[in-house]
Protein backbone atom coordinates (compact mmCIF):
# COMPACT_ATOMS: atom_id res chain seq x y z
CA UNK A 1 0.00 0.00 0.00
CA UNK A 2 1.45 3.67 -0.95
CA UNK A 3 2.39 6.04 1.98
CA UNK A 4 0.36 8.75 1.66
CA UNK A 5 0.71 12.03 3.52
CA UNK A 6 -1.62 14.95 4.75
CA UNK A 7 -3.93 16.41 1.81
CA UNK A 8 -2.83 13.65 -0.60
CA UNK A 9 -5.45 12.45 -3.35
CA UNK A 10 -6.36 8.76 -2.48
CA UNK A 11 -9.62 8.67 -5.01
CA UNK A 12 -13.13 9.63 -6.49
CA UNK A 13 -15.47 8.49 -4.34
CA UNK A 14 -18.79 7.20 -6.04
CA UNK A 15 -21.76 8.21 -4.73
CA UNK A 16 -23.61 5.19 -6.07
CA UNK A 17 -21.02 2.53 -3.81
CA UNK A 18 -21.73 1.33 -0.61
CA UNK A 19 -18.47 2.27 0.17
CA UNK A 20 -17.68 4.65 3.78
CA UNK A 21 -14.64 7.11 4.91
CA UNK A 22 -13.14 5.62 6.95
CA UNK A 23 -10.13 6.51 9.43
CA UNK A 24 -8.10 9.74 8.46
CA UNK A 25 -9.96 10.47 5.12
CA UNK A 26 -11.93 13.62 4.30
CA UNK A 27 -13.82 13.76 1.69
CA UNK A 28 -14.27 17.39 -0.54
CA UNK A 29 -16.45 17.80 -4.03
CA UNK A 30 -16.56 13.90 -4.10
CA UNK A 31 -12.99 12.86 -4.04
CA UNK A 32 -11.17 11.34 -0.70
CA UNK A 33 -7.97 12.71 1.00
CA UNK A 34 -5.54 11.55 3.76
CA UNK A 35 -5.64 13.68 6.53
CA UNK A 36 -2.44 11.78 8.19
CA UNK A 37 1.11 10.45 7.26
CA UNK A 38 0.38 6.61 6.88
CA UNK A 39 -0.83 3.93 4.38
CA UNK A 40 -3.62 3.95 1.83
CA UNK A 41 -6.16 1.14 2.85
CA UNK A 42 -8.57 0.56 0.55
CA UNK A 43 -11.14 -2.99 1.15
CA UNK A 44 -14.77 -3.26 -1.02
CA UNK A 45 -16.65 -1.37 2.03
CA UNK A 46 -14.00 0.86 3.48
CA UNK A 47 -11.50 3.76 2.00
CA UNK A 48 -8.79 4.41 5.27
CA UNK A 49 -5.75 5.78 6.48
CA UNK A 50 -3.42 4.13 9.02
CA UNK A 51 -1.72 6.59 10.75
CA UNK A 52 2.34 5.99 11.28
CA UNK A 53 3.26 6.56 14.99
CA UNK A 54 5.58 9.59 15.06
CA UNK A 55 8.52 9.14 17.73
CA UNK A 56 9.10 12.75 19.89
CA UNK A 57 11.69 12.56 22.39
CA UNK A 58 10.03 14.12 25.62
CA UNK A 59 11.42 14.84 29.13
CA UNK A 60 12.49 11.86 30.75
CA UNK A 61 12.65 10.14 27.60
CA UNK A 62 15.27 7.50 27.42
CA UNK A 63 17.33 8.51 23.83
CA UNK A 64 20.21 7.36 21.49
CA UNK A 65 22.43 9.86 19.61
CA UNK A 66 25.78 10.08 17.71
CA UNK A 67 27.70 12.70 19.04
CA UNK A 68 28.34 15.47 15.91
CA UNK A 69 30.46 17.84 17.73
CA UNK A 70 32.26 18.72 21.42
CA UNK A 71 33.44 21.68 23.14
CA UNK A 72 35.22 22.19 26.51
CA UNK A 73 31.59 22.46 28.27
CA UNK A 74 28.98 19.85 26.02
CA UNK A 75 28.68 17.67 23.64
CA UNK A 76 26.64 18.02 20.88
CA UNK A 77 24.40 15.32 19.67
CA UNK A 78 22.50 14.40 16.91
CA UNK A 79 19.54 11.97 18.44
CA UNK A 80 18.37 8.71 16.30
CA UNK A 81 16.10 7.19 18.95
CA UNK A 82 13.33 7.76 21.30
CA UNK A 83 12.43 5.23 23.83
CA UNK A 84 13.12 2.56 21.46
CA UNK A 85 11.54 3.92 18.15
CA UNK A 86 13.56 5.19 15.47
CA UNK A 87 13.25 9.51 14.96
CA UNK A 88 12.11 10.53 11.52
CA UNK A 89 13.05 14.01 12.37
CA UNK A 90 16.24 15.22 13.10
CA UNK A 91 16.41 16.28 16.96
CA UNK A 92 19.38 17.86 18.47
CA UNK A 93 20.52 17.45 22.44
CA UNK A 94 23.48 19.13 24.02
CA UNK A 95 25.19 16.82 26.70
CA UNK A 96 26.50 19.82 29.29
CA UNK A 97 29.98 18.61 31.52
CA UNK A 98 27.63 18.81 34.63
CA UNK A 99 25.00 16.40 33.56
CA UNK A 100 27.73 13.82 32.37
CA UNK A 101 27.55 12.12 35.85
CA UNK A 102 25.40 12.67 39.35
CA UNK A 103 29.05 12.79 40.96
CA UNK A 104 32.48 15.16 41.09
CA UNK A 105 30.58 16.85 38.20
CA UNK A 106 33.56 20.01 38.55
CA UNK A 107 36.03 17.90 37.51
CA UNK A 108 34.06 16.10 34.54
CA UNK A 109 36.20 16.85 30.93
CA UNK A 110 33.99 16.42 27.93
CA UNK A 111 37.08 15.42 26.38
CA UNK A 112 37.90 12.47 28.82
CA UNK A 113 34.17 10.78 28.37
CA UNK A 114 33.49 11.89 24.50
CA UNK A 115 34.51 11.98 20.48
CA UNK A 116 32.68 13.03 17.64
CA UNK A 117 31.12 9.85 15.88
CA UNK A 118 30.09 8.23 19.67
CA UNK A 119 27.16 6.42 20.11
CA UNK A 120 25.41 7.73 23.72
CA UNK A 121 22.86 6.76 25.67
CA UNK A 122 20.69 9.65 27.31
CA UNK A 123 17.73 10.87 29.07
CA UNK A 124 16.25 13.98 28.02
CA UNK A 125 16.24 16.63 31.68
CA UNK A 126 14.37 18.91 28.95
CA UNK A 127 14.32 21.95 26.97
CA UNK A 128 17.27 23.71 25.92
CA UNK A 129 18.02 26.83 24.11
CA UNK A 130 15.08 26.35 21.93
CA UNK A 131 17.10 24.09 19.21
CA UNK A 132 18.01 21.57 21.27
CA UNK A 133 17.43 19.46 23.84
CA UNK A 134 19.10 19.16 27.36
CA UNK A 135 20.22 15.54 28.33
CA UNK A 136 22.03 13.75 30.92
CA UNK A 137 24.32 10.27 31.14
CA UNK A 138 23.87 10.55 34.90
CA UNK A 139 22.24 7.06 35.72
CA UNK A 140 22.34 3.98 35.47
CA UNK A 141 22.73 2.22 31.83
CA UNK A 142 23.07 5.62 30.47
CA UNK A 143 26.64 6.81 29.11
CA UNK A 144 28.79 5.95 26.09
CA UNK A 145 27.40 2.58 24.11
CA UNK A 146 30.03 2.79 21.35
CA UNK A 147 33.02 4.18 20.32
CA UNK A 148 35.90 3.37 17.56
CA UNK A 149 38.32 4.93 20.13
CA UNK A 150 40.23 1.45 21.35
CA UNK A 151 40.38 1.76 25.19
CA UNK A 152 37.35 4.13 25.03
CA UNK A 153 34.71 1.77 26.58
CA UNK A 154 36.92 0.82 29.18
CA UNK A 155 37.38 4.35 30.01
CA UNK A 156 33.66 4.95 30.17
CA UNK A 157 33.14 2.17 32.60
CA UNK A 158 36.01 2.96 34.55
CA UNK A 159 35.20 7.07 35.20
CA UNK A 160 31.60 6.80 34.65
Amino acid sequence: MPTVVPGSFLCQIDPSSEKTIGDNVFEMDGLAFSSVVGEFKEDSSEIGVQGHTVAVPAVKSTVIGRVVRISKLSAFIILLFSDGQRLTTPFRGILRSIDVRDYKVDDVSIEQFFRPGDIVKATVLGLGDGRSLLLTTAGPGLGLIHSRRPGAMEMAEKHG
